[in-house]
Order: structure tokens, then C-alpha cells, then sequence
């Protein structure tokens, strides 16, 4: 386990994250998006996401709003945020998985930027 900066142990970003899911999920769960957050937070917290929706698909609508957004002339920044994490999901193999799976490649990708810093 790597060391912190007052010299004790610290724990992997993944793991810091999802012991701070919960909390998280409670917030977002009363939030505009609640009602997808509580639909898919049993996947979230067991780290299994079987298909109801998959990636590929919310990978290909998320594309076709940006596409229709620049089309219009407009620079839709959060979708482009969003649809770069779905891609990088897909790549990760979880393109027959649930849309929710998204949630896997953020923590991977967070936890391979931290070891490296």
C-alpha cells in the first residue's frame, strides 16, 4: 500500500472512491438524475452491471447529441465530458455491459492516474 504524505498508509483512489459511493449515491439519488441513480445503484455497489441498456448504445446516442449540438453551433462541453467516458468504458470492454459499467472505467482510470503521481 503506498504512503500518504504524513508517512501512514494509503489506500488506492479506486477504493477511497467507492467507500465515499455511498454518500455520493445518497446526494445524486436527490438530485434531477435520482431516478437513474437509484435504478442503477445496486449495480454501482456490487460492481456488476448486467445489460438493461448497454454502453455501446448510450455510447452511440451520447455521440448523436454531439453531433446534433455542433451541427447546431453549439459546444455542449458536459456531453463531450460524458461521451469521452462512455468511450473509454467501451474500450474497456463494457460494451455489452449496462451503461452503468461507466462508473468501473472512472474509478480504473482514477486509480491509474494516482499511481502515477
Amino acid at each position: 500500500m503506498r504512503k500518504n504524505g504524513t508517512g501512514g498508509p494509503r489506500r488506492p483512489i479506486a477504493l477511497r472512491l467507492l467507500l465515499a459511493a455511498p454518500c455520493v449515491l445518497d446526494v445524486l439519488a436527490e438530485s434531477p438524475i435520482g431516478p437513474s441513480v437509484r435504478a442503477k445503484r445496486a449495480n454501482v455497489e456490487a460492481s456488476r452491471y448486467p445489460p438493461s441498456f448497454e454502453l455501446r448504445h448510450a455510447t452511440k446516442d451520447m455521440r448523436l447529441v454531439i453531433e446534433a449540438a455542433e451541427a447546431a453551433g453549439l459546444d455542449l462541453k458536459e456531453a463531450r465530458a460524458a461521451g469521452a467516458w462512455l468511450d473509454e468504458a467501451v474500450q474497456h470492454g463494457a460494451a455489452d455491459l449496462d451503461y452503468s459499467a461507466v462508473v468501473a472505467a472512472i474509478l480504473l482510470t482514477a486509480d491509474r492516474t494516482a499511481s502515477r503521481a
